[in-house]
């Protein structure tokens, strides 16, 4: 894996599709496996997938995101932060 890394190196946990059993039920939601992420516009795809999902089950509050590479690479930190147990973070804004 050292070989494939040339520049940055992501990990994400999110990518993985929901897993069904033979009779359609979900039997599990999102399974969490980090996975080496090489370039971003897989990240960026399935972060706007989840926009869209969201935006189709919800009728107010509907998002418009921007993703840029700063963004996704922030998106992707707080996801992480999330996930863990006892999670948290202080986000500090400046402008």
């Amino acid at each position: 894996m050292l070989s494939k890394v040339q520049g940055t190196c992501y990990f994400v946990n999110f990518l993985q599709d929901p897993k069904f059993d033979d009779d359609g039920v979900c039997v599990d939601e999102r399974p969490k496996l980090y996975q080496f992420v090489e370039d971003l516009e897989l990240v960026r795809n399935k972060a706007l997938a989840f926009q869209k999902q969201h935006n189709e089950e919800t009728r107010v509050g509907k998002l418009e995101l921007v993703l840029f590479e700063y963004a996704l690479e922030h998106l992707m930190r707080i996801s992480r932060l999330i996930n863990m147990d006892r999670g948290s973070a202080m986000l500090v804004g400046v402008g």
